[in-house]
């Protein structure tokens, strides 16, 4: 048997699981949003687009959690995107607004952009994969 069948697809390491978490959470986050369900009133998108977000969050999420070939580009790019939308709003666009949030509101979108940061440097650098060796 050659390298190629000895390996089969896995359970998602923990990396992978994390990530899967992460766009589950920001999934049902943003349906909510985009429903009238959870008022944050630090954003500033409309619910339609909250939607299709976060629709598209819980479809990656399944396809991170169940190994689905060719996932890991769509997450790379949606961790870029949430991570670098919240710096370029707060840092260049809106900077004034920053000091009008409340702690709690700040506290939530560092963790949320530094979370998103971290997963991120984790698929370019630690490219976790979904095999495991069957012997």
């Amino acid at each position: 048997m050659n390298e190629d069948s000895k390996l089969r697809p896995g359970p998602p390491g923990p990396i992978l699981a994390m990530i899967s978490g992460w766009l589950t959470l920001r999934g049902f986050a943003w349906l909510a949003t985009s429903t009238g369900l959870l008022d944050l009133n630090f954003l500033q998108s409309t619910p339609l687009l909250d939607g299709l977000i976060g629709m598209m969050c819980l479809a990656l999420a399944r396809q991170v959690w169940v190994g689905t070939p060719g996932s890991t580009p769509p997450v790379f790019v949606l961790l870029l995107m949430h991570a670098t939308l919240q710096v370029y709003n707060w840092g260049f666009l809106h900077p004034e607004l920053w000091s009008s949030l409340a702690a709690l509101q700040r506290g939530q979108i560092i963790l949320e952009t530094g979370t998103a940061s971290l997963f991120l440097a984790a698929v370019l650098f630690l490219r976790p994969l979904r095999t495991q060796n069957v012997s």
